[in-house]
């Protein structure tokens, strides 16, 4: 764990093995530098109204303390596919919450390397409870559980 700033390494170690330096690292916690906390706040009148209440499809909902949240990003190291929000409109195998772009260099010499591209939506982590809704979509309605 790293405080400042905030990272943090899940390391797989073999049961025998005493040295804690050794190992494979299979989780970066905040390796992106996305970590973000809104706390519950007092609204005042330079508020934004959408601080306050959000649209999803035909539902609006209240905050009536504000927006709150706390985002971060995850790393799967080695990991081609995820699978287990079961609790989710979305395929169990889920997608990336980036697009991966190709960049080539021009000139010859090297062919291409991978670069993180523009941002979906991300997987919600919320309870909800809606009667309709759409197939294949990030929103959640219950907190999952992730194996």
């Amino acid at each position: 764990i790293e405080y400042s700033p905030f990272r943090m390494e899940l390391v797989r170690r073999n049961k025998e093995d005493k040295d804690s330096s050794n190992g494979e690292v299979i989780l970066k916690v905040n390796e992106l530098q996305w970590l973000h906390m809104e706390t519950a706040r007092n609204r005042t009148a330079e508020d934004p109204e959408e601080w306050w209440q959000e649209q999803h499809s035909s539902h609006t909902f209240h905050h009536d303390r504000g927006p709150e949240g706390v985002g971060c990003d995850f790393t799967f190291m080695g990991s081609q596919t995820l699978y287990g929000i079961p609790e989710h409109a979305a395929s169990l195998a889920l997608r990336d919450t980036f697009e991966y772009n190709t960049v080539t260099t021009e000139g010859g010499g090297g062919g291409g390397e991978g670069g993180r591209g523009q941002a979906n939506e991300p997987y919600r982590l919320y309870n909800l409870d809606v009667f309709e809704y759409e197939l294949d979509i990030p929103d959640s309605f219950t907190v999952p559980f992730l194996c």
